[in-house]
């Protein structure tokens, strides 16, 4: 395919044209030529309003339900709706049936994302069964490729567990992932304890039950040694402690998801279950400082926490349903909206590519004359009227319907594949 992309500002922190405004060519799957004006010649050509270049996008956490629940979401639709969505490298959890958690599982993981626009890698299971109490094969998950070993979003109670697993991903050279959360204080509450949760008669979730977790993991984590990363934290109280560890000299790094910097408590008004996440949607007040976070890096990551399910698991009462958004497709949308002005929107985008690539310990192309095409353009000054309908990902849960969206995904470049919606 021949493309010319007319006027696009390139956005990639290393690369001797970010911020710069240039038409590039794209030929076979290659950066060919990138200058202030080029012939058109025989190409595509592509122009908006206001086009960005950036690289493609990295999540750090998402399922894909295979093996074990297809009919919820494939290797193959999911990595289609995240190329949709402008990603070209993703993480899978390995809470699947069965759980990632040997090395043949993982081996055959790859081997079915062979040809898939998207480049998947494996976070295997941490412990025997995500049960937290004995730890995987971890020397043998990491020679079959393993990038990260996770939790997913499964308790991890014992410390003494945490500090082997942490020992043992230390040899390998690979981070630790979980997610924070105390059980007890955590137990039945199904949406974040405050004044809307008390409104609406909810049981709610308090965000000490994050700040203790947090807190323990950290303490561990100073006596044991290793890196850690909170792939999905919630509230102030957590990065502030993350913050004063990473003061300290800890190797401890952080997520957030698209829809927590999107989305509050407040959103949940009307008992919509899309909106029933894990951990919860928080305060107002938590939202900003997130913000704030990925503004001053000390939040490293955004992600997407890709969870489709089906009617069964969400066209329900509040209470049984399942938790989660599909959101590979809008998470554009989302950074996008919350991030409008240009420095903090580059900012963002060092969170969802080059921050996550770098955790992962995997290389990007770079937008430079000659390099694999692996990238993403999108119009600022374009927008997206959403349409649930049109989605590649099997997942119902996407309460977006109907709505507009300042931004608009024009193209999207990797493996020599291209998806121009």
């Amino acid at each position: 395919m021949h493309l010319l992309f007319r006027s696009v500002r390139i956005t990639q922190r290393g690369s001797s044209h970010h911020g710069k405004r240039m038409d590039v060519r794209v030929r076979n799957g290659r950066l060919e030529e990138l200058d202030e004006h080029l012939e058109l010649g025989e190409a595509q050509e592509i122009v908006g309003h206001d086009l960005w270049m950036c690289p493609g996008w990295v999540d750090t956490c998402a399922r894909f339900r295979e093996p074990g629940h297809e009919f919820k979401e494939s290797l193959r639709s999911g990595s289609e709706a995240a190329f949709r969505g402008g990603f070209t490298r993703v993480l899978l959890q390995p809470d699947t049936h069965p759980v990632l958690q040997s090395r043949g599982e993982v081996e055959a993981i790859h081997k079915l994302a062979q040809g898939l626009p998207v480049e998947l890698y494996v976070a295997g299971a941490l412990t025997r069964d995500l049960k937290g109490q004995e730890i995987t094969e971890m020397f043998d998950l990491h020679r079959a490729g393993v990038r990260m070993f996770s939790q997913a979003d499964a308790p991890m109670e014992s410390a003494r567990t945490l500090g082997l697993a942490l020992q043992y991903a230390r040899q390998v050279g690979c981070p630790v992932q979980i997610v924070p959360a105390d059980q007890d204080l955590s137990r039945g509450g199904l949406m974040h304890e405050g004044q809307v949760s008390l409104r609406l008669g909810l049981k709610g979730i308090p965000d000490l039950a994050e700040h203790i977790q947090v807190m323990r993991d950290l303490a561990v984590l100073t006596y044991f040694g290793g890196q850690l990363h909170f792939t999905k934290i919630s509230s102030a109280g957590s990065l502030k402690f993350i913050r004063q560890a990473r003061e300290a000299g800890l190797d401890v790094t952080c997520g957030v998801t698209a829809a927590h910097l999107y989305h509050c408590d407040e959103d949940l008004e009307r008992f919509e279950t899309d909106y029933k996440l894990w951990p919860p949607l928080r305060a107002l007040g938590d939202r900003e400082q997130l913000r704030m976070g990925v503004l001053d890096g000390s939040i490293d990551v955004i992600c997407s926490d890709h969870m489709p399910e089906d009617e069964q698991g969400k066209d329900v009462e509040f209470a049984r349903a399942e938790y989660g958004i599909a959101s590979l497709e809008v998470v554009f949308l989302l950074v996008h909206s919350v991030f409008q002005q240009e420095k903090e929107l580059e900012k963002a985008i060092d969170a969802i590519t080059s921050r996550p690539a770098r955790r992962l310990g995997v290389e990007q192309a770079r937008i430079e004359r000659g390099q694999e095409a692996e990238f993403m353009v999108f119009d600022r000054g374009d927008y997206t009227r959403f349409d649930k309908d049109l989605c590649a990902t099997r997942g119902v849960n996407i309460p977006y319907h109907g709505q507009s969206f300042a931004g608009r995904i024009r193209a999207v470049l990797h493996k020599k594949q291209t998806y121009l919606p």
